[in-house]
């Protein structure tokens, strides 16, 4: 892997290029976009980069383009995940810290202990093979206010050979204190066409890998990770083809058995997952997938919303159509925007730790309070 082979990430990758040009690094950057888009893959790539005895240089439409070699000592150290100058930063790092008591815990914000252990009493630590020391602070968005506050001093004064980089899908969960010593550089969705070629050459048929590429909002990562399961025995497209049905057909009286199928297919989905995931605790799990299944119902209301205001609109669940225009008679553009914002409003809960049955069966029993019910 290299910096060239980012995909659809030209804005970020021209603001690493000039900045490695002029000489003239911050010495803070935060990543910011959905989950999925690359974020961590550039953080490497150019850490890479920087590290690299032996950068190659290629022409470019304004000038050089500096790339790792991928062949170096150091660059195959990356490739290992063993590089002594790359801090990877996250939250289950508590599990090894210095005080005993916290080693049991499986946070869900990141702990200001993990900041201090392991970046703010670090940093000082000179380069023990490269020039540089870079720090990813994965999930920046649950860097709580008393871990953000830890790491103030480090962003304002660090060592010269430090750069720290955070990555986030949330950049109003940071303070203004933090964004305003760090450079922030976006990242945009990838282009529909190439996530539906990528997932296409996985084995995944075009219905199923349009409907992931749209889902995900271009979310490569997302959608790659969403389809593989399947590999798993975690079949989510059929669990989505099940759960338009079930939208399609609900009614007062069926509100609470349809939140309890969604409660038991969450908890048989992140059983299987969890499984095959190291580093990370049950509820993080749990929560992930019950935000896929909230996303999976916000997917049909805007398709049914969007068919209310022109019937040729081009719709995430394109393969259930049929179902999707029958939704769209029953619920009219004000109540889609609503069960919309309901949905939303669930996902809130879900991150606040909220029981999930009771979030499903209140989410759905507002759906059944439309007129058209």
């Amino acid at each position: 892997m290299s910096l060239k082979q980012i995909y659809s990430q030209d804005n970020a990758i021209d603001t690493f290029q000039r900045s490695m040009r002029l000489n003239r690094l911050s010495h803070a950057y935060i990543f910011a976009g959905i989950d999925g888009v690359g974020k961590k893959k550039t953080a490497v790539e150019w850490a890479k980069t920087l590290l690299c005895e032996s950068p190659v240089k290629s022409e470019a439409e304004d000038g050089v383009f500096l790339d790792n070699c991928g062949e170096c000592e150091s660059c195959l150290l990356v490739e290992a995940n063993s590089h002594p100058d790359i801090k990877l930063i996250y939250k289950e790092l508590i599990r090894f810290s210095e005080k005993p008591e916290n080693r049991k815990k499986t946070p869900i914000d990141m702990p200001k202990d993990v900041i201090d252990e392991f970046v703010v009493r670090q940093v000082a630590n000179k380069p023990k093979k490269g020039k540089k020391v870079i720090y990813i602070i994965d999930e920046a968005e649950r860097l709580n206010a008393a871990s953000q506050n830890a790491l103030l001093k480090t962003l304002e004064e660090p060592p010269p050979f430090c750069v720290i980089i955070l990555l986030t899908n949330r950049l109003d969960k940071l303070l203004p204190t933090t964004l305003s010593r760090s450079c922030v550089v976006r990242f945009g969705s990838i282009d529909e066409n190439i996530v539906v070629k990528k997932l296409e050459e996985t084995g995944l048929d075009r219905a199923q890998a349009v409907y992931w590429a749209r889902l995900t909002d271009g979310s490569i990562g997302k959608s790659l990770e969403f389809s593989k399961l399947r590999t798993k025995g975690i079949n989510l497209y059929e669990v989505k083809k099940n759960l338009v049905k079930k939208i399609e057909s609900l009614r007062l009286e069926t509100a609470l058995e349809t939140a309890s199928w969604l409660v038991n297919t969450s908890k048989e989905i992140a059983g299987f997952w969890s499984e095959s995931l190291e580093n990370i605790n049950k509820s993080d799990i749990s929560r992930r997938v019950n935000r896929i299944l909230l996303s999976m119902v916000v997917s049909v209301m805007s398709d049914a919303m969007k068919l209310n205001i022109d019937r040729d609109s081009e719709i995430t669940n394109s393969d259930q159509r049929e179902l999707i225009e029958a939704i769209a008679k029953t619920y009219d553009i004000d109540s889609c925007i609503e069960n919309i914002q309901k949905v939303y409003q669930s996902m809130e809960w879900i991150d606040s730790s909220v029981n999930e049955r009771l979030i499903f069966e209140e989410m759905l029993l507002k759906f059944t309070e439309s007129d058209n019910i």
